[in-house]
């Protein structure tokens, strides 16, 4: 297995706005309550982006953050599972502002990378427009392919 192999990618995705349309608390509480055991299917997916991620490698974890609250977690399962979202966990009942992700950056020289290896990234999307984040992907992907190899980051791009 090569170095690039073995460097699976953790990725903390918001549902509301990125994975479903959306929705506040008690619009759920409404919808729940309109259509009890179907509410799942008036959920509305974004379809391109559970697109995005069902296409990612196998070996990578994703992680569903939302601000839904604890008891909506069978209906947001539910409707997740029923539009094929692949997911690993989730966390509920995260506060609504900013979400920070911190990690170290890996030595060079210490998990087969020439240069110092960024271990965290951010991709801030529009609410409800979908995921058309393969620019930035690509971007992430070509700034890692540097550092791994330590060849110039243009040289990746054109590679790509």
């Amino acid at each position: 297995m090569s170095n690039k192999e073995k460097h699976s990618k953790t990725w903390f995705v918001d549902i509301d706005g990125t994975i479903l349309k959306d929705l506040s608390n008690k619009e759920i509480d409404d919808i729940i309550s309109k259509y009890s055991f179907n509410s799942y299917l008036h959920e509305q997916p974004l379809l391109d982006a559970i697109d995005f991620f069902r296409n990612l490698p196998k070996r990578d974890k994703i992680i569903l953050t939302t601000a839904r609250e604890i008891y909506h977690k069978e209906h947001t399962l539910k409707a997740l599972d029923y539009y094929k979202m692949p997911y690993d966990d989730y966390i509920f009942e995260l506060g609504s502002g900013p979400r920070v992700v911190v990690n170290d950056i890996k030595p060079a020289h210490t998990s087969g990378n020439e240069k110092d290896l960024d271990t965290a990234y951010a991709i801030n999307v529009i609410r409800d427009g979908g995921i058309d984040i393969s620019y930035q992907y690509r971007n992430i992907e070509s700034n890692y392919n540097h550092q791994m190899s330590g060849e110039p980051q243009q040289k990746q791009l054109i590679q790509e």
